[in-house]
């Protein structure tokens, strides 16, 4: 919504005559006020919706890697589809807050993608974390290495989610007070 300080200064039009011909009269804005920009602007400026939805895809990478290259019951990793899921929660997360920029109605909807993508990861780490501790065969040595990998993913997916959580509901109590 744009909003303008206006000079009600009445200004006529030179060269005119005033005998036969009306005065021309118009009114022109002297400046336009800037618009008041979204709390959450600044920070989808920095591109953390995009980055969200780039390490969901890394996350499914690593995932295939993983899959392909270790026995299926090996891991708890595997079992449970951890990055799979992940992935696709962060990427589908990560779609919507950069849809805010169009759309800030999705505000409620990114809300609770982020807060989703948040839980499954925190529980995938978990996972993960149970998987690294249980498993002593000395071949899979490699195959702990990727896990670690993919359990770091997983925590910047998690930073990624709470910041996102974080700022969105900033925006939600700012929209409430201002209501």
């Amino acid at each position: 919504m744009a909003a303008a300080k206006v000079s009600m200064a009445i200004t006529e039009h030179e060269g005119a005559e005033q005998e036969r011909k009306p005065l021309v009269r118009h009114y022109q804005a002297q400046e336009l006020l800037p618009t008041r920009r979204p709390l959450l602007h600044p920070l989808l400026d920095k591109h953390i919706s995009a980055w969200a939805v780039v390490s969901g895809i890394m996350s499914i990478g690593l995932g295939v890697v993983f899959a392909t290259t270790a026995e299926f019951n090996s891991f708890l990793l595997i079992v449970f589809r951890v990055p799979f899921f992940n992935g696709a929660l962060l990427c589908i997360a990560g779609l919507l807050s950069n849809l805010l920029y169009k759309e800030p109605r999705l505000l409620p909807v990114c809300f609770r993608a982020n807060l989703a993508c948040l839980a499954s990861a925190v529980v995938g780490a978990a996972i993960m974390c149970v998987d690294l501790a249980m498993v002593t065969q000395p071949h899979t040595h490699s195959h702990k290495k990727t896990e670690v990998l993919v359990l770091v993913v997983t925590v910047v997916q998690m930073i990624l989610s709470g910041l996102l959580i974080f700022w969105i509901h900033k925006e939600q109590q700012r929209l409430r007070t201002s209501a």
